[in-house]
């Protein structure tokens, strides 16, 4: 790869986290519901779903994808100590994957939680006994939690008014238009000067509402579409 960054590797990377979640999650799914079709469509909703993209489309998404295929795999466990002899070693399978998923994102602080609720209401596990096998669980996220507390106190940011917003969007909006406009890049000048339009209109001055829609012409002209054009020049004229 030389010195050319190429993120191919961690995209990869993300495509292939996600897959084994997704087999995980059909395994979990299969063994909790006993039909292969309901098991099937609840892995596949969970595999396409869009709430997905952005952890597996983000290179810097790989750390929630770690922490769902632990997280899942300890649930797994779970699932497999419940109904085999080996039921300690499974358990400790499950710790060491819920481990993981707590170094990888401490969002796993919940799936001990999650685990206690599948076992007592889904296998019908006495609580009293589901609580006094997965303690260990309890107490590992207990350090994780008051970590993220100390490290990550709540801060509730006092948010300017709504026009000071849209004034920094525009600015910030405009700027890429004006480059996009110098660059002879019609389109993208297009698009983001709607943008604007569509977003900051409010906010504009009666001066920087001409000059929008002078650019915006601009650009129809340039894609030769001419009924845009006359209809941008209008607003221009009567701004």
């Amino acid at each position: 790869m030389g010195s050319r960054l190429n993120p191919w590797v961690f995209h990869t990377a993300n495509v292939a986290l996600h897959m084994a979640s997704s087999l995980l999650a059909l395994t979990v799914l299969l063994r909790l519901t006993g039909s292969p079709i309901a098991a099937f469509v609840g892995a596949a909703i969970f595999a396409v779903h869009p709430i997905q993209v952005e952890a597996v489309a983000w290179a810097s998404g790989t750390k929630d994808l770690l922490c769902g295929a632990f997280s899942l795999g300890s649930i797994y466990c779970l699932l497999r100590s419940r109904h085999h002899p080996s039921e300690r070693q499974w358990l400790i399978a499950g710790a060491a994957a819920l481990l993981l998923a707590l170094l990888s994102k401490p969002t796993a602080v919940v799936t001990p939680l999650i685990a206690i609720a599948i076992d007592v209401l889904t296998l019908r596990t006495p609580w009293r006994r589901s609580i006094a096998t997965l303690w260990p669980w309890l107490v590992l996220v207990v350090p994780f939690i008051i970590i993220g507390r100390l490290i990550q106190p709540p801060i509730v940011a006092k948010l300017p008014p709504l026009w000071v917003r849209l004034r920094d969007q525009y600015r910030v909006w405009n700027g890429y238009a004006e480059l996009h406009l110098a660059r002879h890049e019609w389109r993208d000048c297009l698009e983001v000067s709607r943008s604007i339009l569509d977003n900051c209109e409010a906010a504009l001055t009666a001066a920087e509402r001409t000059q929008l829609y002078e650019r915006l012409s601009l650009c129809a002209h340039n894609l030769g579409d001419e009924a845009a054009y006359q209809s941008w020049r209008q607003l221009a004229r009567s701004a």
